[in-house]
C-alpha cells in the first residue's frame, strides 16, 4: 500500500497508462493478426494488410508503448512472411524456438557421480585388457623363441 500522496498518484496514472497502452497494444496486435492470416490464405491485399500493420508498429513504438527492439524484430518477423510468401516457400514457424528450451542429453548415466564410476569402470577394464595382451604378447613372443631355438 502507498504510503505517500505522491505515491498513490503514482499508482492512479499507472492505471491510466496501463488501460491506455493496453489499446494501443491490442490495436497492434489485431493488425498484425490480420496481416498474417492474408499471407497464409494468399489474399490479394496481403502487401497493404502488411504495410499498415508496420505503420501501426512504428506508432505504437513511437508512443513507447513497446520498446524499439519490439517494434524490430514484429516488424522482421512479418516481412520475412511476406517475402516467403511472395518467393513460395511456407512459412516454417511463427515463434522462434525458445532459447530456454531443455537439450535432451543422451548420457547413458543420470547423475555425474554415476558418469565418474563408470568412466572409472571403463578405464579398469582398457587397463586390465592392455595388461592381457601384453602377457599374451609376451607368451607368444617366448612361444617363439622356444620354437626357434628348437
Amino acid at each position: 500500500m502507498a504510503n505517500t500522496k505522491t505515491a498513490k498518484e503514482n499508482i492512479l496514472i499507472n492505471k491510466r497508462n496501463q488501460r491506455r497502452n493496453l489499446h494501443f497494444k491490442s490495436r497492434m496486435k489485431s493488425y498484425i493478426v490480420n496481416a498474417q492470416s492474408a499471407i497464409s490464405n494468399n489474399a490479394s491485399e496481403k502487401e497493404t494488410l502488411v504495410k499498415e500493420a508496420l505503420r501501426i508498429i512504428d506508432k505504437t513504438s513511437a508512443k513507447g508503448v513497446i520498446t524499439k527492439k519490439i517494434a524490430a524484430r514484429k516488424k522482421s518477423r512479418l516481412s520475412l512472411s511476406l517475402n516467403r510468401s511472395k518467393n513460395g516457400t511456407p512459412d516454417v514457424s511463427k515463434k522462434p524456438p525458445s532459447k530456454h528450451a531443455k537439450k535432451k542429453t543422451t548420457s547413458k548415466t543420470s547423475t555425474p557421480k554415476k558418469a565418474a564410476e563408470a568412466k572409472k569402470a571403463s578405464s579398469k577394464e582398457t587397463t586390465k585388457d592392455t595388461k592381457e595382451a601384453s602377457t599374451k604378447d609376451d607368451s607368444t613372443s617366448a612361444n617363439t623363441k622356444d620354437k626357434e631355438e628348437s
